[in-house]
């Protein structure tokens, strides 16, 4: 029998248009929380998308949030997917928007994670029905310069 391989990722956005700010207290501590517990409930890796915007809001509504992600990671039981400062939807973009955004990113997984996000990748490109558009882009952990690979169209 063949083994199967299953790989869950979990898209984070507290700037999604149907959220107002006063709710985003309440989508940490009912949705973003129990999200943390799974990992260590199911004894198997997950991986968590996030801007840094989400991230940046998430720290200042509840750091103790930050403080688990980062023991999570450190102990392999989450990997971390950025995807920039801000959700876009990069095929509808210049690319130099495209790569500011991620350096944005970047410097704000640094800021808050305390390291460079090693694999980003766009979950809104994926959705929108362009596999072609959907990419992963990996730092280089030793210069900590990202490696961006930004398509022009998609």
């Amino acid at each position: 029998m063949r083994q199967l391989n299953v790989y869950a990722l979990f898209h984070l956005n507290l700037a999604f248009s149907s959220i107002e700010e006063e709710q985003r207290p309440e989508i940490v501590l009912r949705c973003y929380w129990p999200l943390l517990r799974l990992p260590e409930a199911i004894a198997a890796p997950i991986a968590i998308e996030a801007t840094g915007f989400t991230l940046e809001t998430i720290n200042a509504i509840d750091p103790k949030w930050i403080a688990e992600l980062r023991r999570l990671i450190s102990l392999g039981f989450v990997e971390f997917v950025g995807s920039g400062f801000a959700q876009l939807i990069g095929p509808l973009v210049p690319a130099r928007v495209n790569r500011a955004n991620l350096e944005l990113g970047q410097q704000s997984y640094q800021a808050i994670l305390g390291s460079r996000a090693t694999c980003i990748g766009s979950v809104v490109r994926m959705l929108a029905g362009s596999l072609a558009a959907w990419a992963f882009f990996r730092s280089r952990t030793a210069t900590r310069q990202t490696s961006m690979r930004v398509p022009r169209r998609a």
